[in-house]
């Protein structure tokens, strides 16, 4: 990996072996700080998202163009998952989950793979599940 600047502090950009860029963004205190993105080994977007002292924080977004774009939307804090998780499948959400600290803690929603049609619903309370089938 070459390092455009010194990774202390400010914007970076590093290289792979290849000379293509793989990742874009913020240093502070020698860790990763701020708004980046990831690429691909052809330059293609994969990840966006936001790290705080070295750790992922906040909304992230994970692409794949060949799976329709957006596959996975969520929310992190502290590096793990913490709140809204969304999975998508050729651009429609597939599922929908909540996390508390990194556990998945609360409602859930699985949908029909290439449409909007609920398939199951229902939530994790302290490890337990409880599911709701849409027979409709």
């Amino acid at each position: 990996m070459i390092e455009k600047k010194d990774n202390k502090g400010g914007f970076v950009e590093e290289w792979d072996v290849h000379d293509l860029v793989w990742f874009k963004g913020n240093y502070k205190n020698g860790e990763r700080d701020g708004p980046c993105e990831e690429f691909d080994t052809i330059d293609e977007l994969i990840s966006k998202g936001n790290y705080k002292n070295g750790k992922k924080d906040g909304l992230w977004k994970l692409f794949d163009d060949e799976l329709g774009g957006l596959v996975v939307k969520g929310n992190y804090k502290n590096n793990q998952l913490h709140g809204i998780y969304e999975e998508y499948v050729s651009g429609l959400l597939y599922r929908r989950d909540e996390y508390v600290m990194g556990e998945e803690e609360g409602s859930f929603e699985v949908y029909l793979p290439g449409t909007t049609e609920l398939q199951i619903k229902g939530k994790t309370e302290d490890g337990i599940v409880t599911t709701e089938i849409d027979n409709t």
